[in-house]
């Protein structure tokens, strides 16, 4: 090893447990933002007017706030300050069912909570990472704090929720912000936004995976921007970590990036939905990744992972539905 090499490692070994206590120090606010949850979701099944009570105690302000603005103005679009567990604030829409956790707990809930775990664990300073479905910016968000000489690109197209997006993260200097959906084509698509009805995070270029989960169809139709994944990583750097969380359209997402999985072989995270009407296109998804050589890992509660076949038909996944696909399964 040459002095500038030793030199080098020095450096680099004096950096790492401060590095590693800061990711210790994550891993402990996720775990408080983890027990919020579970008195907030009421995992406990305790009897409504004790949890209530409980969640009131636990947080005075903030449920008081809500309570009141609920009874007060009942159809008002209210946003409020949200704190994620790591703590950087962002103002939300508080009536949106992907925020309501955030504003209580920092966290989007229990199913997320493997991901984000297995994010604080491996993410690495120098990745990255493409957060497609990027919604409020949570993964981006996180991924700000973990990787500081690597890059982050968010996409959402949704020209209700971008706009938040934006807000919270446009002076992020190592974070790109794209309001455009990732497909099989470039060009414009129709988008159904569901934010109006509260579900934002069911918004997707697949009008049935909206319809399936929303009432009365509550959702409005707009043309947004479209590109490859293959397009954009010629145009930046190509990822290493992919988050892909777009309801239903991960087929396109992936047929449009063949390329730069092929060259590249990012590490994927994505969600495996077994919802009946999207299924088939999960099922399209899953056989592409696997005929590229990709194999699933199911992320344990400590943020490890464990190898698994998925069978949507016979055993389709529950609650922890998001799964990482690493090439070559090692």
């Amino acid at each position: 090893m040459s002095a500038v090499e030793k030199q080098l490692f020095d450096v680099y070994r004096s950096y790492l447990p401060s590095r590693e206590s800061a990711r210790a120090r994550l891993l402990s606010a996720l775990d408080a933002a983890e027990r919020a949850v579970r008195l907030f979701s009421n995992r406990a099944r305790l009897p409504s007017w004790k949890s209530r009570l409980l969640k009131f105690l636990s947080s005075p302000h903030k449920y008081g706030y809500r309570v009141a603005r609920r009874i007060l103005f009942p159809k008002a679009h209210n946003t409020a300050r949200v704190r994620f567990f790591w703590g950087k604030t962002a103002r939300l829409p508080l009536f949106d069912e992907n925020v309501v956790m955030l504003y209580f707990c920092g966290v989007p809930g229990l199913a997320e909570g493997r991901l984000t775990r297995f994010f604080v664990r491996h993410l690495a300073p120098y990745d990255i990472f493409y957060d497609i479905g990027a919604n409020f910016g949570f993964y981006t968000g996180l991924a700000g704090v973990l990787i500081e000489s690597g890059e982050i690109h968010a996409f959402e197209p949704s020209p209700s929720t971008f706009p938040f997006l934006e807000r919270a993260f446009a002076r992020e200097a190592h974070v790109t912000l794209n309001k455009v959906a990732l497909a099989d084509v470039s060009g414009e698509r129709a988008f159904f936004d569901a934010f109006q009805g509260g579900k934002s995070g069911v918004s997707s270029l697949q009008k049935g995976a909206v319809a399936g989960k929303t009432e009365h169809r509550d959702f409005e139709v707009s043309n947004v921007a479209v590109m490859t994944l293959d397009e954009y990583a010629r145009l930046h750097t190509p990822p290493t970590v992919i988050k892909l969380d777009v309801e239903g359209g991960e087929t396109e997402v992936l047929r449009g990036g063949m390329a730069t999985l092929r060259k590249f072989r990012p590490l994927i995270a994505m969600e495996v939905n077994a919802n009946q009407a999207i299924r088939e296109r999960t099922k399209m998804a899953l056989d592409i990744l696997s005929k590229e050589g990709y194999r699933a890992h199911e992320i344990t509660p400590e943020g490890g992972l464990v190898p698994t076949t998925l069978d949507l038909e016979h055993n389709p996944p529950g609650e922890f539905n998001i799964f990482i696909f690493k090439y070559g399964g090692v």
